[in-house]
């Protein structure tokens, strides 16, 4: 997985991802949904990237920081927000966050699947981590892929557009080739892909949602939600299990 590091450390990385400056439909919903809870407190923006979530959390937070384990991506925050005193951007391994206070963040974001840049082992560090550095009833929320979009995934999904077709094919064989068969990840809690992403260069963490929650649960998180990136539905305990959205946000308060 270290070599995810790697596909985002560089300028032309920074370039593409810059041109992102929206929220996703199920980012906009949390925000609205604990508006109150995040509203003047001190929040950790964990994997910037090029700073999509920057101009949205920091105007809610009382006191903001952004980190990404990419130099390219810290520089370009730094130069962007340079204006800003509110907004602190420095550089950090989601693995290692000794640099924080335990106990000092009332709110802490992962988005856009960042966490599913490392590998088991790793993502129960950084969960760890998230739970030493957040206060008390401090709310916690990440992006993950989801395991129920396995299928989907492995389809042929009919663009539009026709001249697509031949991409899409592409993409659908490179999927199977690489992978193998669809019948090897369907047992799994979860597992490790290349889905397509950075032209088939990044691996990725898929997941049950359950399985998410259990991993939350073990170290005393509860109040647990889930939302459909794409949408921004709130999904039922029921709904999470049979959905094939391609990406869900959990939201869980530490108890």
């Amino acid at each position: 997985m270290e070599n995810n590091q790697q596909v985002f450390s560089s300028k032309e990385a920074v370039q593409r991802y810059a041109a992102d400056t929206y929220l996703q439909k199920g980012e906009r919903a949390i925000l609205d949904a604990f508006v109150k809870k995040i509203a003047g407190g001190k929040v950790l923006d964990v994997g910037i990237g090029a700073g999509r979530t920057i101009p949205y959390i920091s105007a809610l937070a009382g006191d903001y920081t952004g980190v990404d384990y990419s130099e390219e991506f810290v520089e370009h925050c730094r130069a962007a927000h340079a204006h800003d005193p509110k907004v602190k951007v420095q550089w950090a391994d989601a693995r290692d966050l000794s640099a924080f206070d335990e106990h000092s963040f009332d709110f802490i974001l992962f988005s856009f699947n960042g966490l599913d840049c490392v590998g088991y082992d790793d993502r129960k560090k950084i969960l760890k981590q998230f739970d030493r550095i957040l206060k008390q009833d401090g709310l916690l929320v990440y992006s993950f892929h989801n395991k129920g979009n396995l299928d989907l995934l492995y389809s042929f999904q009919f663009p539009r557009n026709p001249f697509k077709y031949p991409g899409e094919w592409r993409r659908m064989n490179q999927i199977r080739e690489i992978n193998g068969d669809k019948e090897n990840y369907k047992s799994k809690d979860w597992f490790i892909i290349r889905d397509g992403g950075e032209n088939f260069t990044l691996n990725n963490f898929y997941a049950d949602p359950l399985h998410e929650k259990r991993l939350l649960e073990e170290l005393g998180f509860t109040q647990f939600s889930f939302y459909e990136s794409l949408t921004g539905k709130k999904l039922s305990a029921d709904d999470v299990q049979s959905s094939d959205t391609p990406w869900i946000y959990i939201t869980a308060m530490k108890g």
